[in-house]
This record gives structure tokens, sequence and C-alpha cells, in this order.
């Protein structure tokens, strides 16, 4: 009943269900131009890594960039050191996996789609994060977007299915709401775990399968405009974001995750979430691997402590 009144009350007056011709003649007058950014570290370290993210690479730009009616583009930007051992061959196997993703959309005819490389190896020792790489875009490339999708290394799209509308029209849904209501700052994505090979794995898409029908809907219901972002597969209005990042409040922290929805709510702009564009991410298919996640969390939130109780507007501030 919750997730019901949820998705019929607070959700639909933003995010539409379905694309409907206003929302389409909408997007065709004015042709947003929507940047899909992928920071990635030590993503590709091997063959296994990097085929599996050409093949993500490859899916974002199938189902979500060439159905889109934007001028949407899709930037992967790699930052791995090259004076790490092994650092060489990580930097060969990200250049080979852009160009199998750009090879792969030319035999399937969608040439007019590519992937962007950017790579920002050299960045300054302030910029030596995830928040660093988004910051470096943000200044050299801004400009030339009104809105920007930050996605992780593991976030993907679903093949669209006519019986699915959470398949169908992503980014230009989420792009019709930012039009339509200029209030919206940001808008974040439910996730889901589709592919799985282990109990843990099994055990995450179950998470997610409960945040997207109930809890996640539950909590905006409860927080309205104040979402939480989680980091990634997050749009954002353009300036919203780069105003955010001038601050240099998200160069603080190992994980910018919350940090830019708590600025913006904090300032008065909408933050929402929306459990009717699915979008998807890897699952950790090892106990090691997703204790190492679980630790990486723990210490990018341990540094909230200074944020919340300095920064005028958040709650504890």
């Amino acid at each position: 009943w919750l997730a019901n009144a949820w998705r019929d009350g607070f959700e639909q007056q933003y995010v539409p269900l379905h694309l409907e011709t206003r929302h389409r003649d909408l997007i065709r007058k004015t042709l947003p131009r929507v940047a899909l950014i992928m920071p990635a570290n030590s993503e590709a370290n091997t063959k296994e890594d990097a085929t599996a993210l050409g093949q993500r690479l490859l899916d974002i730009a199938r189902y979500a960039i060439a159905p889109s009616g934007c001028r949407a583009r899709l930037v992967v930007m790699f930052d791995t050191v090259t004076t790490k051992p092994g650092a060489h061959a990580a930097e060969a196997n990200e250049r080979g996996l852009v160009d199998w993703a750009n090879l792969q959309l030319r035999r399937q005819g969608l040439g007019h789609v590519q992937v962007e490389l950017r790579e920002y190896r050299n960045k300054p020792a302030s910029r030596r994060s995830k928040p660093g790489s988004i910051m470096t875009f943000l200044d050299q490339e801004a400009e030339e977007y009104d809105f920007i999708m930050v996605l992780d290394a593991d976030s993907s799209f679903p093949q669209p299915d006519p019986n699915l509308p959470d398949t169908l029209d992503g980014i230009d849904r989420l792009v019709a709401a930012m039009l339509a209501h200029p209030e919206l700052a940001m808008i974040q994505c439910g996730m889901r775990i589709e592919k799985y090979d282990t109990w843990l794995g099994w055990l995450q898409h179950v998470q997610a399968r409960l945040a997207i029908n109930y809890r996640g809907r539950l909590n905006g219901y409860l927080l309205q405009g104040e979402q939480p972002s989680y980091g990634h597969n997050v749009l954002f209005r353009r300036t919203d974001l780069h105003e955010c990042y001038e601050t240099g409040i998200p160069l603080r922290f190992l994980s910018h995750d919350f940090i830019e929805a708590a600025y913006l709510a904090s300032n008065g702009r909408m933050c929402i979430s929306t459990m009717d564009v699915a979008t998807e991410e890897e699952p950790e298919s090892t106990a090691d691997t997703y204790l190492q996640r679980d630790q990486r969390w723990q210490r990018g939130n341990a540094q909230w402590a200074h944020f919340l109780f300095s920064y005028p507007g958040v709650a504890l501030g």
C-alpha cells in the first residue's frame, strides 16, 4: 500500500512512468545535452575485468543513449596511476575496452553513438579520488551540457522490455521531469541487481528488490524533496552540480555519496528519487570484496561528522 501510494502520489508528480507525446515534443524542442560520466580507477587490471566493463559500456550506449531523443554522450574517465606496478597493462586494457565497445557499436549500426575516453592520470594529489575526476570533468567540459548523470564502473542499464515500463526511455523520462520542474536539482534512480552467481550476490539482489519496491518508496514519501544521493546512477542539473563542486566540499571526502544532495537540499533545491527508472549494478561476488567495499563506505561515512556539524542549513549544522 505504501509503495503504491508513493508511486501514485508524490513520485508521479515528477518522473513520468511513460514518455508521452508532450514529453517527446518538449525534448525535441529543447534538445537537452546530457553527459553520462563514469569515473573509473583500476577497473580493468585483468582481461576479464576489462571485458566485463566493456560490455557494461556497450549496454549503456545501446540501451540508454541510442534510444534517447536527447543529445546524450557517454564519457568514461580513467585515472589509474601509471607509476604503480602493472599499471601500464591496465592502461592498455582501459584503452582497448573503449575501442572494443565502439567497434561493436559500429557493427550493430550504432556508429553515431560512441564511448568517449578521458584520461585523468596526472591529476593533482588533491583530486586523486572519484570526486576529483568529476571536478576535472566539470572544470573542462561542464558548459557543454545541461544535465549530468554520474555512473559507477559497475553501473549499467537493462535491455528495454515493453512489458516493463521502468526499462523504457529512462534518460528521456528523467530529463522530461527536470525540464518540467526547474526546482529539481537531482533525481536518484533505483538500482537493480539482476546478474549474480553466488549466494552473496543473490542476497544483494533481494536487498535491491526490497529497496525498489518498498524501502526506497517509503523513504521517498517521508523525505520528499530531501532524498540522498548514492553517488551513482543519479542525474543532476549541471548548474547545481557545478555549484556544489565549486565549493570544494566533495573533494574533502573519500566518497562523494550523499554530499551533493546534502549540499543542494540545504540550499533549498529539491533532490528526489525514482524507483520507476531502472538502472543496474554488479554485485560483489565474494565476502572479501563485499567487506572491502563496506569498509570503504564506512571510511567515507566517518568523514561526515565535520560536514554535519559545521555546514549551515544541514540539520545538525
